[in-house]
């Protein structure tokens, strides 16, 4: 086998820069490959035969069409580019840049590559049929590792070749670069990288390429994937986005045209997970969410609606040393101890399904009531719900957190915060009685207080709020499944 090898590279033009993996097999001009016998050119061909089978095992023949091409037929620019960036990025097709009429196969790649800065040739449709080069190729395939990798500095490489000097500096660094990371390497001291390339050894670079990276975690396995647990909503209610097939949290950024806060994400379930909350009083209507990918810069827009709603109106009516409570001073006072509580928000999930009600009673309050207090025209929105019951009726945790702020304060009287994880908090307010102490870990159910009216209060009842990230959402909606649930 090694003689008729040896046979068969001597009828092939000398080109010596060979692929790792597989039979080092050195590419020859279409022409000579034609004057090889039938058994010759099998031999040659099935040399690769394994690299298509793996570009299909990755999914590599979806992004580019090998599967029907013969090993020995001459690659395009034009094929190379969108080979290197659809094995860069795992991407088959450029939807956020779509063209409605392309002016040539693969032209829209071209123009992204283009815009990324991995080519600055002028391929158009006179001469993308050109043949691409080892060094061309080459040098797509490192420009996108830069942009897949952006903080991956090249390799150096020893790589003693007497013809190295007649490349321009950067393609002696591609080339270092490629020998350093063992995706090629060069068989002899000479190297004929301005041969044209080959279908068969252009599949072999791919998945070497591929192989290489997704050891380091990016590459193919790189594949953003994003999905919603629900595409409509009523006002105080809250969006989830998911985040699979990533381990950082920088290679991707999510907005909400409907949200003018930044969406924190946390690690769960091998992605990331998000909580999008929705303002209580936001105009119904169709909005949108923005996922963008950081690494290929495209963006995917998913739409959403948030469904009209009306909230009830309450008239209350409070003596005026109670009222007297209810000042900015007062306020402010307590804010200061609520944001030193929710300043570090634990980062896992500690909850347990759905949040469960903390207290049976009357709901004397709905969430998001515009509530008009004795005689003053401009109203408030009561971002909670309150239970009236009798003074002492135990108070519950509503779902297993850490305790967080246990203290009596001026406006909400005995009060307990909980933290949750992942930035969700629960709030009891005006309690008879505090029965957990700060950096307590509690479960579901437990008894954390007794129902008072402490603080600015008409009468004995809990006031029970759900915070995330500044805004204050429907606890009704955590009573009837678990916020970031995707089933």
């Amino acid at each position: 086998m090694k003689t008729k090898i040896k046979i068969l590279l001597k009828r092939m033009l000398n080109v010596s820069l060979v692929l790792t993996l597989g039979f080092s097999l050195s590419s020859a001009t279409y022409g000579a490959q034609e004057t090889l016998n039938e058994g010759e050119k099998a031999s040659f061909v099935s040399s690769y035969i394994k690299y298509e089978a793996k570009m299909k095992t990755y999914g590599f023949d979806k992004m580019f069409d090998n599967q029907s091409a013969k090993s020995d037929e001459y690659v395009t620019k034009s094929e190379a580019l969108k080979l290197a960036l659809s094995v860069t990025f795992n991407k088959s097709k450029l939807a956020a840049y779509y063209e409605k009429d392309e002016e040539y196969p693969n032209a829209i790649w071209v123009n992204y590559a283009k815009k990324m800065g991995v080519t600055k040739e002028d391929i158009n449709i006179t001469n993308y049929t050109d043949k691409a080069t080892y060094s061309d190729v080459i040098s797509y395939f490192e420009a996108c590792k830069v942009l897949l990798k952006k903080d991956l500095p090249a390799k150096s490489s020893d790589v003693y070749l007497k013809d190295l000097s007649t490349y321009n500096e950067g393609e002696q660094v591609a080339i270092k670069d490629m020998v350093a990371n063992g995706i090629i390497y060069p068989l002899t001291d000479t190297l004929n990288a301005r041969d044209d390339i080959f279908k068969g050894q252009l599949n072999e670079l791919a998945v070497n390429y591929a192989e290489h990276y997704n050891k380091e975690k990016c590459g193919f396995a790189n594949k953003l994937d994003f999905k919603l647990n629900k595409t409509s909503v009523y006002p105080g209610d809250s969006f989830a986005v998911f985040v699979a097939n990533t381990d950082l949290a920088e290679n991707f950024s999510v907005s909400a045209s409907f949200y003018n806060k930044p969406i924190h994400f946390y690690k769960h379930e091998g992605g990331f997970v998000g909580l999008i909350p929705v303002y209580a009083w936001i105009a119904s209507g169709k909005y949108q969410i923005k996922v963008s990918d950081t690494q290929t810069k495209l963006n995917t827009t998913l739409d959403v609606k948030i469904l009209p709603k009306t909230f009830d109106v309450q008239h209350l009516k409070v003596s005026k040393s109670t009222a007297a409570i209810s000042t900015s001073n007062n306020s402010a006072k307590d804010q200061v101890y609520f944001d030193a509580a929710r300043a570090n928000p634990i980062q896992e999930k500690l909850w347990d399904g759905v949040f469960i009600q903390p207290v049976k009673g009357e709901i004397t309050t709905e969430y998001c009531a515009t509530r008009y207090t004795n005689d003053n025209p401009t109203p408030s929105r009561h971002l909670a719900i309150d239970i009236a019951n009798n003074t002492g009726t135990p108070i519950m945790a509503s779902n297993n957190g850490k305790v967080v702020l246990a203290k009596k304060l001026i406006i909400t009287g005995n009060t307990i915060v909980i933290d949750h994880g992942m930035g969700i908090f629960t709030s009891s307010f005006h309690l008879s009685k505090i029965l957990v102490k700060e950096k307590d870990f509690v479960k579901k159910g437990a008894v954390i207080g007794k129902m008072g009216s402490t603080g600015y209060s008409t009468g004995p009842h809990l006031h029970f709020a759900i915070w995330k990230d500044g805004t204050f959402l429907n606890p009704w909606t955590f009573f009837e499944k678990d916020p970031i649930a995707f089933k």
